[in-house]
C-alpha cells in the first residue's frame, strides 16, 4: 500500500522524507493501552514504514523544511491520548473529543489530524477539533502528502466539511 515511500526507511538525512520502523510489539503495546485497535490503514503504515516524517513530495519540487509533519509513533500516540498535556508531546491547548485519536502532528503539539478507530470509517483522517474530514482514508493523505505536498492541507484548512 505505501511501497512507493520504502526508499525513506532509515533515512537519516537532516532534510527529507524519514521513516523508522515500529515493532509489532510497540503496535500491540499502544492498543492495550488505548483499549482498541488502530485502524486497518494506520496498522499496514507501520507494518511497511514505522513512524516518520515528510519534508519534500516526490519529485522534491515542493519542499518545506519550516514545518515538523509527522506519522506519530503508537506510544506517542497512547501517551497524548491518555496523558494529554501531562504527556509532554501537546500544548495545553490541544484536546481532543473522546471519539478521536492523534495520528498526525504539523508544527510542535499544537495541529494535529486524527483518525476515529471506532467509527464507520475507521481509516478517516479528520482535521482536529471538529473541523470534518480532510480524507476519507490514511492513504489518499500519505499519497497526496508524497505526490502533492506535504502540506497539501494548508491550501484548504478551515475549510468544513461534514464528518
Amino acid at each position: 500500500m505505501f511501497n512507493y515511500l520504502k526508499p525513506y526507511i532509515g533515512n537519516m538525512e537532516l532534510t527529507g522524507n524519514r521513516f523508522f520502523p515500529v515493532s509489532t510489539q510497540d503496535i500491540e503495546d499502544a492498543e492495550k493501552r488505548l483499549g482498541y485497535k488502530f485502524p486497518p490503514q494506520l496498522r499496514v503504515f507501520y507494518d511497511e514504514l514505522g513512524d516518520g516524517s515528510f519534508q519534500h513530495n516526490h519529485d522534491l519540487s515542493i519542499t518545506d523544511n519550516s514545518f515538523s509533519s509527522c506519522v506519530l509513533h503508537p506510544k506517542e500516540i497512547a501517551d497524548i491520548k491518555l496523558l494529554g498535556y501531562e504527556s509532554g508531546q501537546i500544548l495545553p491547548s490541544v484536546k481532543f473529543a473522546e471519539d478521536e485519536m492523534p495520528v498526525f502532528e504539523v508544527d510542535g503539539g499544537d495541529m494535529f489530524f486524527v483518525m476515529k478507530p471506532q467509527s464507520k470509517n475507521p481509516n478517516a483522517i479528520y482535521r482536529d477539533m471538529g473541523q470534518g474530514i480532510l480524507e476519507e482514508s490514511l492513504e489518499r493523505f500519505i499519497w497526496r502528502l508524497y505526490y502533492e505536498s506535504p502540506l497539501y492541507y494548508m491550501k484548504d484548512w478551515g475549510k468544513t466539511e461534514d464528518a
